[in-house]
């Protein structure tokens, strides 16, 4: 806890930039495993029957806040497979980010991906987090360069470039950080 509070202080963020599927959930997950007084936005799969339909943000505290992109969303936005419902990301996500509370140590959000790019009150949002005085520890796609163009524009940011060959080395790390 005391490295954490050093961190709050000189407001550092920590940034995980990947692929799709090299091990940056894993490594938050395995981080948090050790954090307490953090709050978080997550993306979570939507499994029916078996396989991925779909995703939602969750609030690590709260539950749900909305499924985002869903085979079955018609008439919005598409990527890929998915409709996309932006608003899930620019009301309740946005809400999310401008009310997290001051006493929070660590503010965690995993993801940020490429669907994002056209939900601009969400944008302004993270841009302000980041720019705040509370922490960050984030999962960036390395695919969203909407995002990455912007990030030489925020206080204090550590990058770490994972893949799935040294998750372990760089969730030890980032432990270290978190706990010294």
């Amino acid at each position: 806890m005391y490295k954490l509070l050093k961190i709050m202080k000189k407001n550092e963020n920590i940034l995980l930039i990947g692929d799709i599927q090299c091990g940056k959930s894993t490594i938050v997950r395995s981080v948090l495993r050790t954090l307490t007084g953090y709050k978080g936005l997550f993306s979570c799969p939507v499994f029916e029957k078996k396989r991925v339909t779909g995703f939602q943000l969750k609030d690590q505290t709260n539950g749900s806040l909305g499924i985002f992109a869903h085979v079955e969303f018609s008439g919005k936005p598409h990527f890929d497979k998915y409709g996309i419902d932006l608003d899930v990301f620019n009301d309740r996500a946005e809400k999310f980010l401008r009310t997290v509370p001051p006493s929070t140590n660590l503010l965690v959000i995993d993801e940020i991906g490429i669907i994002e790019e056209s939900a601009e009150k969400y944008q302004t949002a993270l841009e302000n987090v980041f720019n705040g005085p509370i922490p960050v520890f984030a999962v960036v796609q390395s695919r969203a360069l909407y995002f990455l163009e912007k990030v030489e524009t925020f206080k204090s940011i550590r990058m770490y470039h994972t893949d799935d060959t040294h998750r372990e080395i760089i969730a030890e790390e980032i432990r270290r950080i978190f706990q010294k």
